[in-house]
C-alpha cells in the first residue's frame, strides 16, 4: 500500500491511505520515512497549542516522541494528542467522501431528448446525491461532537487529578498529625476514564486504612524511626545534581575530541556533545521525575535549564 507523504490538498486518497498516514508506528516503510512523517503530524498538533518559547515547544515534541516510542500512550499528555489525531483521521476521511460524491454529482448523463420522464429521473438522481452529501456532513458533525466530548472528558480527568493530589496526603509520623514537612502527596495516575480514577482512589483509601492498622500493631511490638520523605522540591534538586555530576565525563570527552580541530569542527563537536548530554542524561532522568510528580509543561522545561546551562558553561569557559 502506498503511504501518502501528505493529506493536505489531496483528492484521491482512500480511507486506508489516510489511516496509514496518521499511523503511530511504521508500516511497510523505512523507519526514517515514518519518523519524518510523524514529526510533521506532531508539528501540526503543536500548532494548536501555545508555548512560552520555541525551546518549550521542542521539549514538548520530544516528550511525545519518547512516549510513542516507549509505548506510554495512556498518559494525559499523549491521550490529548491521540484525541486530536483520531479527529484528524475522521475529518480527512469525511472530506474525501464528500469530494467523491460531489465529483460524481457533477458528471451528468448526456441530455436525452426532451421527454418529461427522463427529466424527472435526472432531478431525482441529483436530489439523492444531495441527500447523501447532507447525511455524510451530519455524520461528520456527530463525530466531531463525540471527539470534542472525549477531549473535554480528558480535561476533566486532569482537573480531578489535581484535586486528588491535593486531597490524598499520607502522614507517616505515628504521633504528629499536622506537620507539612512530614506529609507526602500520593500521586495517582489518571486512567482512561473518570470512573476508573474514582475506583482507584477508593482502593487507595482502603489500602491506607489497612496500612494504618498494620502500622499500629507494629508500633506495639517495637518503636520505629519515621521514614524519610522526599518533597517535590528536594526531588528536583536531586535530579539536577545527578545531571550535574555527569558533566565532567562529557567535558573530558569534548576536550579529547577537539584537539587539533579547527573552529568549525570544534563548533560541530560542541553541539554534538550538548545534544548527547541532553538525550542521554537530562531527558531520561526528567522522565523519571515527571512519572512521579507529573510536572506541568512550564516546570518540566524549567527544571532542565540548570544542568544544561552548567554543561554549556563548562564547555564555553573551562575548555582552553
Amino acid at each position: 500500500m502506498l503511504i501518502p507523504k501528505s493529506v493536505k490538498c489531496q483528492s484521491n486518497l482512500t480511507e486506508a491511505e489516510i489511516r496509514a498516514y496518521f499511523s503511530l508506528k511504521p508500516l511497510d516503510e523505512d523507519y526514517s520515512d515514518h519518523d519524518k512523517r510523524f514529526s510533521k503530524i506532531l508539528n501540526d498538533y503543536l500548532g494548536t497549542k501555545s508555548f512560552k518559547d520555541n525551546n518549550a515547544r521542542l521539549c514538548y515534541k520530544k516528550q511525545l516522541k519518547r512516549m510513542n516510542k516507549e509505548g506510554k500512550t495512556s498518559t494525559p499528555k499523549f491521550s490529548a494528542f491521540n484525541m486530536w489525531r483520531l479527529k484528524e483521521i475522521e475529518k480527512n476521511i469525511s472530506r474525501q467522501k464528500t469530494y467523491l460524491l460531489e465529483r460524481e454529482g457533477k458528471v451528468m448523463p448526456k441530455r436525452p431528448e426532451r421527454i418529461e420522464n427522463n427529466n424527472d429521473e435526472l432531478i431525482n438522481e441529483n436530489n439523492k446525491l444531495k441527500l447523501e452529501i447532507e447525511k455524510l456532513k451530519k455524520q461528520l458533525i456527530e463525530k466531531d461532537n463525540q471527539i470534542d466530548f472525549l477531549m473535554k472528558q480528558n480535561e476533566i480527568k486532569e482537573e480531578v487529578k489535581e484535586e486528588v493530589k491535593e486531597e490524598i496526603v499520607i502522614n507517616f509520623d505515628s504521633e504528629e498529625e499536622s506537620d507539612e514537612e512530614d506529609e507526602e502527596e500520593i500521586y495517582v495516575d489518571v486512567v482512561d476514564v473518570v470512573e476508573d480514577l474514582i475506583n482507584n482512589v477508593i482502593n487507595l483509601r482502603e489500602a491506607l486504612d489497612d496500612s494504618d492498622e498494620e502500622s499500629e500493631e507494629e508500633e506495639e511490638e517495637e518503636e520505629e524511626t519515621p521514614k524519610q520523605k522526599v518533597s517535590k522540591k528536594e526531588a528536583i534538586e536531586i535530579f539536577q545534581q545527578i545531571c550535574i555530576d555527569k558533566i565532567p565525563q562529557y567535558h573530558e570527552e569534548y576536550m579529547k575530541l577537539k584537539e587539533g580541530k579547527n573552529d568549525k569542527e570544534i563548533c560541530k563537536i560542541k553541539n554534538n556533545i550538548l545534544e548527547r548530554y541532553d538525550d542521554e542524561v537530562i531527558q531520561p532522568n526528567v522522565e523519571k521525575l515527571d512519572d512521579v510528580y507529573d510536572l506541568p509543561n512550564e516546570e518540566y522545561t524549567q527544571v532542565q535549564e540548570k544542568p544544561y546551562e552548567k554543561m554549556k558553561d563548562m564547555i564555553l569557559y573551562f575548555s582552553d
